[in-house]
């Protein structure tokens, strides 16, 4: 795309050529941008307005594609994923021991993973609720019924990766290292 005017040329890049935003250009006829210009020559310049928050929204959104691209593609890796946790989680409890701090923030960490890991041990719907019971006929006894987990694997390591790695980042901080 080309933009002219008078005697002035400006060949603006493809949105592909841009590194992660779209910048908007606003051309004026303004005499501020053509004062510092010989003034016997009138030409308008264009104007680049560079709206921020577009570029945050639009860096924020290109993460966020990228981590759920890979987490989709972690799906299938079951061990890879765990070893990750437990890597995690020892460097968090190596650090715990070195600095010999910050025990109120692995005490919230065992009680965030221990409620994780019964959510990921119970049913989905309540045997003591008001509900079905045993079955009353033969067809509804062979009815195949899997069990369902309240909290699924994928999201159980998700949530555990992630408290074991804000409890790490916590570590750095002293102001939670309360005695």
């Amino acid at each position: 795309m080309t933009y002219q005017n008078n005697n002035y040329s400006h060949r603006l890049p493809p949105r592909n050529e841009m590194s992660f935003a779209y910048v908007d250009i606003n051309l004026h006829n303004s005499t501020k941008n053509s004062e510092f210009i010989d003034n016997s020559v009138k030409c308008d310049l264009p104007t680049v307005v560079i709206d921020y928050e577009t570029i945050a929204v639009s860096f924020e959104t290109k993460v966020k594609r990228a981590v759920q691209y890979w987490l989709d593609k972690s799906t299938i890796h079951i061990f890879p994923r765990w070893a990750l946790f437990v890597f995690v989680l020892f460097v968090f409890f190596l650090r715990i021991y070195l600095i010999q701090g910050y025990f109120i923030v692995a005490y919230g960490l065992g009680i965030f993973l221990l409620n994780n890991f019964i959510a990921f041990l119970s049913p989905l719907e309540d045997p003591n609720d008001d509900g079905p019971g045993l079955p009353s006929s033969a067809k509804e006894g062979k009815e195949f019924r899997p069990f369902a987990r309240r909290l699924p694997e994928f999201k159980f390591w998700m949530a555990c990766t992630r408290g074991a790695a804000t409890s790490l980042v916590m570590t750095f901080f002293s102001v939670f290292d309360v005695p």
